[in-house]
């Protein structure tokens, strides 16, 4: 009989054994508008799911990449045990590269919250003083 440290941790997220394989059931996040499937090749899957974070990041749809990003936090451990492969490496290295792009959008899109913020406390502002001297 196997030790219970040997069996898998099932969730209805991933199968996570203690082995250093891990292996994957269906994965997917509400919302995300992704699933992993077993048996589908991880170079196609993570091709979809670049392509997912790219039409996310089009569209600016923030909540989306989110998402998008807890998918793929969660498949990062059975993903370790797949970097021999070249195809895997080089989607991973896709992603990666996505996500320098995503980090400076989203940097892009702060900085113009915060000068629409700063606009409207200074229109507010001046509001302000002219009924003060009304």
């Amino acid at each position: 009989m196997a030790s219970p440290r040997s069996q898998p941790v099932t969730s209805r997220f991933a199968s996570v054994p203690t082995s250093p394989t891990p292996t994957v059931n269906a994965v997917s996040t509400p919302g995300a508008g992704f699933t992993v499937r077993p048996g589908t090749a991880w170079p196609r899957q993570l091709a979809a799911l670049r392509a997912a974070f790219e039409a996310a990041l089009t569209a600016q749809d923030w909540d989306q990449l989110a998402v998008l990003d807890k998918t793929l936090q969660q498949l990062l451990p059975a993903l370790r045990a797949r970097m021999h492969e070249p195809a895997t490496r080089a989607q991973l290295a896709q992603i990666n590269a996505l996500y320098t792009t995503m980090l400076a959008a989203g940097q892009a899109k702060k900085a113009e919250i915060q000068q629409q913020i700063n606009q409207q406390a200074s229109t507010r502002e001046g509001v302000m003083a002219y009924l003060q001297h009304q």
